[in-house]
């Protein structure tokens, strides 16, 4: 009789011990590797376009004359060159899994930048727009929205938002 109680409880343990394997192996999830970035990453031209970004900003493009707004628009043209190249290259941007505070606030502030590039852009729209080149800036401003795109590709939801924001002033900008 001394045999029944050691045989239920090695019964048991054996029971818990596999029911915790399979517990663990089925909600256990697999690490995947991240993907390679592209080389070369036209995320990478977006920053190195806002590095070069022109700060003075006036304060509405819409009341700028043709040639003030031409002035504008040149000094930002390499700015513009570099964001267009990344237009044509993959992009990826993969966040930290685990992002320290610095990294995120670096993020953002990038976004922010990011948003200034699409005025330059939508300061070009104007700018064709007032000369009569009608392709041109419909091409600007399809631009802008393919920044806008491209801009949260990989991001955090945050990123995404600031797209959407990209893309949507556009439309208001064209139709001004």
């Amino acid at each position: 009789m001394a045999r029944k109680p050691r045989t239920l409880l090695l019964a048991l343990i054996t029971v818990f011990a596999l029911a915790t394997v399979a517990v663990f192996f089925f909600t256990a999830r697999p690490v995947h590797p991240r993907p390679p970035m592209p080389d070369p990453n036209g995320y990478d031209d977006f920053l190195k376009a806002i590095t070069l970004v022109n700060r003075n900003y006036p304060t509405n493009l819409s009341t700028l004359d043709r040639n003030a707004l031409q002035a504008w628009v040149s000094t930002n043209s390499e700015s513009l060159r570099l964001l267009r190249l990344g237009l044509t290259r993959e992009i990826a941007r993969f966040p930290d899994p685990d992002p320290h505070v610095e990294d995120f606030t670096k993020w953002l502030r990038e976004l922010a930048y990011m948003e200034q590039l699409a005025v330059r852009l939508r300061a070009e729209g104007r700018l064709y727009e007032l000369n009569n080149r009608v392709a041109d800036a419909a091409k600007s401003y399809a631009d802008a929205i393919h920044f806008g795109n491209e801009v949260s590709r990989g991001g955090f939801i945050i990123g995404r938002v600031v797209g959407m924001h990209i893309e949507g002033t556009v439309g208001f900008t064209a139709l001004a």
